[in-house]
């Protein structure tokens, strides 16, 4: 091998390393989570149930997730941790019905 092409290999992987090992941590250091992982909060999510731009339930997702993940609940129990789902007649908006996608609420 060339002393050209050991230089071309080395540069290779230095500059690979200063451009992967930032790029690396970012993704994995969840520094791209614009919701912060706040702890699930019921009486929070209860309260903000209306959309808005500072509603913290979107800060709170992963957690119960993780959550849910653990503890396996049936349907009747996650109802009764999130409270009543759908929203409200005031906001003219369909409730959701279980089994039925988003774009054949209005059919």
């Amino acid at each position: 091998m060339t002393p050209w092409r050991k230089r071309v290999i080395l540069w290779g992987g230095v500059l690979s390393a200063l451009v992967g090992t930032p790029v690396w941590l970012y993704h994995h250091l969840d520094l791209d989570d614009p919701f912060d992982d706040s702890s699930f909060d019921r009486a929070a999510w209860i309260q903000h149930a209306h959309s808005d731009d500072d509603n913290p339930r979107g800060h709170m997702v992963e957690s119960l997730i993780d959550q849910l993940k653990d503890e396996r609940p049936m349907r009747a129990e996650v109802i009764e941790l999130l409270g009543p789902y759908g929203l409200t007649l005031e906001s003219k908006v369909p409730r959701a019905r279980a089994g039925v996608r988003a774009d054949q609420l209005n059919r």
